[in-house]
């Protein structure tokens, strides 16, 4: 939360004349932290995931989709002509079979993914003698006939190790194509970006807090780290307009990510008022500051010269010259 300086009139006890004219123009200000909080909408951009496709063309004899559920790499979830369908997440797709000996970036995904999933195997970028044992186990765990091959018709390849369900495409007892969607996932979060960008803002870096989440911000407003993203992802508010194609604008609050020192001095406390710039005086002192904001009749300002006094004249002293 941000705070604002508290003001407290300065007292004295029995005053004479002198000390209650001294006492009534005089006004004590404590520095305080300031960030600068905005409110602001964010736009979360998405973009059309592709669907889940079936490895094997033949009818749907077994069939776990649920709208709202998810698919999980290394499962079987789905069985066409009674044989169990394999889910794997690579990083890159499996495109071809492979029998031994085959080499390639499929091949270090691959072995990746199996030693993820618990399945030991270096990653050599060789389809070799451990990397086919560690298929086999992997295809025995879900129902499927040991083999130490990639039979691409086994395998349903996924994007990611978790699959979202947006809805079922397919179901019990159809018969369908190779290459048919069985499932839609949801649209992706690509980009959490601010609709505008708030005039006046006071310099420095800045950060966005939506709901439980606080991630920095670039220059024009975007946020892009891939971890925030996921945390933003599965937010409630988020998570609750997840089918939605369309930019989705939710509430958030932009505020700098280093408060600054503040002081709120009353507006007629400054004087020589040029844009942003202005003087308080005390003493017969004059003082430069910047104008940052008002709030509850309080200008909020900081020295933009010499470390500001602990009182400040009420109303200024425009005779005292400014700088």
């Amino acid at each position: 939360m941000s705070v604002v300086a508290t003001l407290a009139w300065v007292d004295a006890t029995e005053p004479n004349e002198e000390e209650v004219n001294d006492a009534a123009s005089s006004l004590a200000v404590v520095p305080e932290a300031f960030d600068d909080p905005r409110s602001v909408s964010l736009t979360l951009d998405r973009t059309q995931s592709e669907p889940i496709r079936a490895s094997a063309a033949g009818i749907i004899t077994s069939f776990d989709c649920t709208t709202g559920g998810s698919w999980t790499s290394g499962t079987a979830p789905l069985a066409i002509d009674g044989t169990p369908r394999l889910l794997l997440y690579t990083e890159v797709p499996l495109w071809r079979d492979l029998f031994g000996g085959e080499r390639g970036a499929d091949v270090d995904a691959l072995q990746r993914s199996l030693s993820s999933l618990g399945f030991a195997t270096d990653t050599t970028g060789v389809f070799d003698f451990a990397t086919r044992e560690a298929l086999s186990d992997l295809y025995a765990s879900v129902g499927v006939e040991r083999l130490g091959q990639l039979n691409r018709e086994l395998v349903m390849w996924a994007p990611s190790p978790e699959i979202g369900i947006a809805s079922c495409t397919a179901g019990l007892g159809l018969t369908v194509p190779q290459g048919a969607p069985v499932l839609e996932r949801p649209p992706i979060l690509t980009v959490v970006r601010l609709s505008s960008v708030p005039e006046g803002l006071v310099p420095g870096g800045r950060i966005v807090q939506f709901g439980t989440v606080t991630a920095p911000v670039t220059d024009d407003g975007q946020i892009l780290d891939p971890t925030v993203l996921d945390k933003i992802r599965s937010d409630p508010a988020v998570t609750a307009t997840a089918a939605s194609a369309e930019p989705i604008p939710l509430g958030a609050t932009y505020r700098l990510a280093e408060p600054i020192e503040v002081v709120a001095v009353p507006p007629s406390s400054l004087t020589n008022i040029a844009g942003s710039a202005a003087c308080i005086t005390s003493g017969g002192e004059s003082f430069t500051v910047e104008i940052l904001a008002s709030l509850l009749g309080s200008t909020l300002v900081r020295p933009t010269g010499a470390d500001l006094p602990e009182e400040v004249d009420v109303p200024g002293n425009a005779q005292v010259p400014c700088g």
